[in-house]
C-alpha cells in the first residue's frame, strides 16, 4: 500500500530495506555494534529514538542473543558499518504479547530505521574503555598522593584497576574458597549509585565461588581485613554485553518474566563500573 520495496527474511519474516548502502564496510555480524535509531509502530510517532544529539551510538552484541527486539539482532547481521536500514519486524521478533499502556498495544509489528555507526570487536572495546578509565584517573587525580594519598592506582591482569584508600588491621589477603564479608558501593563513573550494602549490612560470598563479577573479586583479593580499595573495572570483567532493551521502559516486564536477568535493569552492554569496597572479614 506504501509502494516499499522490501527484502524478506524466510526465517524470521523480518522485511527490510537498505536506505543507505556501504560495501566497503566492516559487516556487523557477531561484532559489538554502536547503532542510531529510531523504532515505532507502522503508523505513528517514534516511541523510541537515538540520534547523534544524543551522543555516542548506544552499543549492542550482535549474535549473543543480547538484545530485544531478537529482529534487531537478526537485522544487524545484514549490515555493515556506515549503512542504514528500515526494519519492519513481526510480533514474534519484537515483543510478542508483551504491551506498554497504549503506546505499543500486544502483539504489534515494529517498525526500525537503523543506522550502524562503528563497528568493533572485544579487543577494540577494551581499548576503548581503557582509554576512559585512564581518562577518568587523570581527571580525579588519583595518582596524586597529596590529595589521594596512601599509593597509587594499580592495573590488574585484566585491565581492572585497584587503589587503596585506607589500610586496616589485617595481615592477609582472602585465599581461594575462603569466605568474605565486605560492604560496598556501586557507581558508574558519572557518580550514580546502582548498588550499594545499607546501614550495618554487610555482603557475604566465597571468593572463586562464582557469586560476583570477576572484577569485584578481583578488587577484594587485593584487600586485607579493613582495608578500603577503590575498583574500577571495565566491562570485560563486568557484565559484558549485558541485555540491550529498546525501548528501555520494557526492562522491568522482561525482568519479572524472568526472560533477562535482574542487574539489566541498571546495567547497559559495556559499561564500566567502579566500587568502593570495605573488607569487613576473612572467614
Amino acid at each position: 500500500a506504501n509502494n516499499i520495496y522490501a527484502e524478506k527474511d524466510e526465517s524470521t519474516g523480518v522485511f527490510y530495506t537498505i536506505d543507505v548502502e556501504n560495501t566497503d564496510g566492516e559487516s556487523g555480524e557477531n561484532k559489538v555494534c554502536g547503532i542510531f535509531y529510531r523504532a515505532s509502530l507502522l503508523e505513528g510517532e517514534p516511541f523510541d529514538e537515538h540520534n547523534e544529539s544524543d551522543g555516542e551510538s548506544v552499543l549492542l552484541r550482535q549474535g549473543a542473543e543480547a538484545i530485544i527486539p531478537a529482529g534487531l539482532d537478526f537485522g544487524l547481521g545484514q549490515m555493515s558499518e556506515g549503512e542504514t536500514f528500515t526494519f519492519y519486524i513481526p510480533s514474534r521478533f519484537a515483543y510478542n504479547a508483551f504491551a506498554f499502556s497504549s503506546i505499543i498495544p500486544p502483539n504489534s509489528i515494529i517498525k526500525m530505521e537503523v543506522t550502524l555507526d562503528r563497528v568493533m570487536n572485544e579487543v577494540g572495546v577494551l581499548q576503548m574503555e581503557t582509554e576512559v578509565i585512564d581518562d577518568f584517573i587523570t581527571a580525579n587525580e588519583l595518582n596524586d598522593l597529596d590529595k589521594n594519598p596512601l599509593e597509587t592506582v594499580t592495573s590488574l591482569n585484566s585491565g581492572v584497576r585497584f587503589k587503596r584508600l585506607a589500610a586496616g588491621s589485617g595481615t592477609e589477603t582472602p585465599a581461594t574458597d575462603q569466605q568474605v564479608t565486605v560492604t560496598y558501593k556501586g557507581t558508574f563513573l558519572d557518580g550514580k549509585v546502582f548498588d550499594e550494602t545499607v546501614g550495618n549490612d554487610v555482603f557475604p560470598f566465597a571468593i572463586s565461588g562464582e557469586d560476583v563479577i570477576s572484577g569485584f573479586e578481583e578488587g577484594v583479593r587485593q584487600l586485607k581485613e579493613g582495608d578500603r580499595g577503590l575498583v574500577i573495572i571495565p566491562s570485560n570483567s563486568a557484565y559484558g554485553e549485558s541485555v540491550r532493551v529498546i525501548p528501555a521502559f520494557f526492562k522491568l516486564d522482561f525482568i519479572s518474566n524472568r526472560i533477562i536477568p535482574g542487574y539489566v535493569n541498571s546495567i547497559d552492554p559495556y559499561t564500566i563500573l567502579l566500587f568502593e569496597i570495605e573488607l569487613k572479614e576473612i572467614l
